[in-house]
């Protein structure tokens, strides 16, 4: 994509749970729902050919594997096919303390801590949804309802512990 000015972010979703829990299972299960609903369907549900990539968060190993995702969005243009908007799915940049542990305190309250007496860190307590502007407007309808979509997803998820769940 050309250079963009700044990024908007369209819309956010607080996790629930401690992140250690289930972070980790929300994002790779999103993946895989971008990757089918995006990359395999976006051409025939939002009449745009896509394609989903894995955004690293830099840190090494299966359980820091990825801190959100890319969709590329494409349309025509003159007759061929160009890159028309970037959504970008990640976890936000705060950093939530994490905790494995319940330990009496001196005065016999349970305190959360963890085994290791250090303090330990997780980025990301919301899920944020945003683009770079400006954008092609022919991508708004689309961005529109994957938007929708997506939330319906992340709703699903936190409802059901799977966004592929059916709620009838």
């Amino acid at each position: 994509m050309t250079k963009a000015r700044r990024i908007w972010a369209l819309t956010s979703s607080h996790s629930p749970f401690s992140p250690n829990d289930f972070r980790h299972d929300f994002l790779l299960q999103m993946y895989r729902y971008m990757e089918i609903a995006y990359g395999e369907n976006g051409l025939a549900q939002y009449g745009k050919r896509m394609d989903v990539e894995l955004i690293s968060n830099g840190k090494e190993g299966d359980e820091e594997l990825t801190n959100g995702m890319l969709v590329v969005i494409y349309g025509n243009k003159d007759g061929e096919e160009v890159e028309i908007c970037e959504l970008i799915c990640e976890m936000d940049s705060e950093q939530v303390p994490t905790y494995d542990t319940l330990m009496p305190s001196q005065d016999g309250q349970l305190m959360k801590t963890n085994r290791s007496g250090k303090d330990e860190f997780v980025t990301g307590k919301y899920f944020v949804i945003k683009r770079p502007v400006p954008i092609d407007e022919t991508a708004n309808p689309a961005l529109k309802q994957m938007i929708k979509d997506m939330t319906l997803a992340i709703n699903k998820y936190y409802a059901f512990g799977s966004c592929f769940s059916d709620d009838n």
